[in-house]
């Protein structure tokens, strides 16, 4: 009975390296979704979600300007290689890195190998532990700038400007340092 129950509990993991991509684009299904009709030259910001499990990333796109933020960890690296594949990007213009744990920041290496990457952003030190070290070596490698940003910092992408908010200093948890996101796209706003 144990090993029917280890194996019970087991299966939805071993079956998860076979979970088919569904995509969901409610503003080119017109036929099933009328009510996400956006006239032809509307400029959108696009938040795709990668699926995966116990890990982080989130395609952006504005303005003609593609960003990840973070970029989960090596076990499902292809998942975001495989997401732009299917969206048509060719080149993210940056990747940020939230805070430095592998499930952040694991799949950089994968990413570059196949996407074209303009920039690495990162808001803790470039020493700051071994999966930092290792993901700013393999951008310098490949020839990728790394960019420091930080608590209150405004970026941008597109028409969209994204706000910065990271508690600076030393804390017990890292994850309780991670940058945060406040976008704000015309009347509409987002926390990350």
């Amino acid at each position: 009975l144990v090993f029917l129950l280890a194996l019970m509990l087991a299966l939805p993991v071993l079956a998860e390296g076979d979970v088919q991509l569904v995509v969901v684009n409610r503003v080119e299904d017109k036929v099933a979704y009328p009510d996400f009709e956006f006239a032809e030259d509307a400029d959108l910001l696009e938040v795709v979600f990668p699926q995966m499990l116990d890990c982080d990333a989130i395609l952006l796109r504005c303005g003609g300007e593609t960003i990840l933020v973070d970029s989960c960890k090596k076990a499902f690296s292809e998942r975001i290689v495989n997401m732009c594949k299917q969206l048509g990007i060719t080149r993210i213009d940056r990747v940020y890195n939230t805070h430095p744990h592998e499930d952040h920041i694991g799949g950089f290496r994968d990413v570059i190998k196949e996407t074209e990457v303009g920039e690495l952003w990162i808001c803790f030190p470039q020493d700051y532990n071994d999966h930092i070290k290792k993901t700013v070596g393999h951008a310098e490698r490949a020839g990728i700038p790394v960019v420091q940003y930080k608590d209150g910092d405004v970026l941008t992408l597109g028409d969209a400007t994204i706000e910065v908010w990271k508690l600076e200093g030393t804390r017990a948890e890292l994850n309780d340092c991670s940058a945060q996101f406040f976008i704000t796209f015309g009347e509409r706003t987002l926390l990350m």
